[in-house]
């Protein structure tokens, strides 16, 4: 895939702690993961979910995918992948991860 844009979204989980009357005691954050946007051109059989792709130095699993074609343009597309903390990702079919080619 050839990006056109890609946009970066960081979020954490996190667990409550409550008290007898419901209050929040006490948040804490327990996982940091990265959610990536990207929207560009398909390049041969494209990327299909369950891909490991890579942005630069990081992979990402691909988690939803979308193609628009027709007859008198490039195909297009968008995906969504994410990554969390330091966890080893495993593609659907097996397969090591393929690149985004970033502008």
């Amino acid at each position: 895939m050839i990006a056109n844009s890609i946009s970066f979204t960081d979020a954490v989980d996190s667990a409550e702690a409550r008290g007898l009357s419901g209050e929040v005691l006490d948040i804490a954050a327990y996982s940091k993961n990265t959610t990536i946007d990207v929207k560009g051109l398909y390049v041969g059989s494209g990327v299909n979910v369950g891909d490991i792709v890579s942005v630069g130095s990081k992979n990402y699993l691909v988690t939803n995918s979308s193609k628009s074609e027709s007859n008198s343009a490039f195909q297009e597309g968008s995906i969504q992948a994410k990554s969390a903390d330091s966890a080893t990702l495993h593609a659907l079919d097996g397969t090591t991860a393929s690149a985004v080619t970033t502008p």
